[in-house]
C-alpha cells in the first residue's frame, strides 16, 4: 500500500478517534465521572488481505483503549470499545445484495445474518449505561459468534 492510502486510513480511523477520546477524556476527568466508547471492528483481530491498513487501525484504537481506561479510571472514567462485524450499511451494500457472496459471508457467522446498525448501537448504549459502570478497558464483539468460530 502506498504512503497516502496508509495516512487516509489511519488518520480517519485510529487518529480521529484518538483525537476525539482525548478531547472526551479532558471534559470527563474535569466532571470526575464518564464514558467513552470507541467504534473499532473485528478486522483489529483478524488478519485478512486487502484490509492490513485497516487492521492495524482498528488494533490501535483497541490498544488506545487499554491505555485509556488504565489513565482515566482514577477519575471513574470507563473507556471501551465496540467491534462490529459486518453491518449492514451503504458501505457494505455490494457484500449483502449479491445473494451468493452473502450467504458465504453468513456461513461463518453462527447466528446466521450480519449485524443491523441498531445491533451496534445496543451495543453502545449499554456500554454507556450504569450496567457497565465498572466495565473498563474492554472491546464488545458484536459479531453474531463469527470470532468465536
Amino acid at each position: 500500500a502506498d504512503a497516502d492510502l496508509w495516512r487516509k486510513i489511519i488518520d480517519s480511523n485510529l487518529t480521529g478517534t484518538y483525537l476525539c477520546a482525548r478531547a472526551a477524556g479532558r471534559l470527563l476527568r474535569e466532571q470526575k465521572a464518564g464514558k467513552i466508547v470507541s467504534i473499532t471492528s473485528i478486522a483489529a483481530r483478524r488478519a485478512a488481505p486487502l484490509m492490513g491498513i485497516y487492521g492495524v487501525a482498528k488494533a490501535g484504537i483497541e490498544m488506545m483503549t487499554r491505555v485509556l481506561a488504565q489513565e482515566l479510571a482514577p477519575f471513574n472514567v470507563q473507556v471501551n470499545a465496540v467491534a462490529p462485524g459486518m453491518v449492514r450499511t451503504g458501505f457494505s451494500r455490494p457484500f449483502w445484495e449479491n445473494a451468493e457472496l452473502y450467504q458465504r459471508i453468513v456461513a461463518g457467522i453462527p447466528l446466521g445474518r450480519i449485524a443491523e446498525p441498531s445491533d451496534v448501537a445496543q451495543a453502545v448504549l449499554f456500554l454507556c449505561s450504569a450496567g457497565a459502570d465498572f466495565i473498563t478497558g474492554q472491546t464488545l464483539r458484536v459479531d453474531g459468534g463469527a470470532s468465536a468460530v
